[in-house]
């Protein structure tokens, strides 16, 4: 199972400028956030550094290069089920975190209790 190539986030040759821009465009939807929503500064900063610090990785990885989410470097190289281990903690923490971004901390809540 460890030569298995398959990841949850496979290479697609995303550029690392594709990834900045990606970046900017999470900036700018915090700050549309904070205009259009009553919200505390420090939530919306915290919701906002936890998706920005796993989307950096999830572009990484996108692009074919290796990701570093915490201590763990994850690359092409890296066995199956330790991609596929980090893959699934950083898809889930940035779901969790942007959804803490557009609908608050409590709204999040609110949405996964509906599902």
């Amino acid at each position: 199972m460890d030569e298995n190539p398959w990841s949850l986030v496979p290479s697609v040759g995303l550029s690392a400028m594709a990834g900045w821009l990606m970046q900017v465009g999470l900036v700018t939807v915090a700050i549309l956030v904070h205009v259009s929503v009553e919200r505390t500064l420090g939530q919306l900063a915290f919701a906002w550094f936890c998706s920005a610090w796993s989307l950096r990785y999830l572009t990484q990885r996108l692009g074919g290069r290796e990701a570093q989410f915490g201590v763990s470097r994850v690359s092409s190289e890296s066995s199956f089920q330790e991609r596929l281990l980090m893959d699934t903690a950083v898809l889930a923490a940035f779901t969790i975190s942007a959804l803490a971004l557009f609908f608050g901390v409590d709204g999040w809540r609110m949405f996964l209790a509906a599902l």
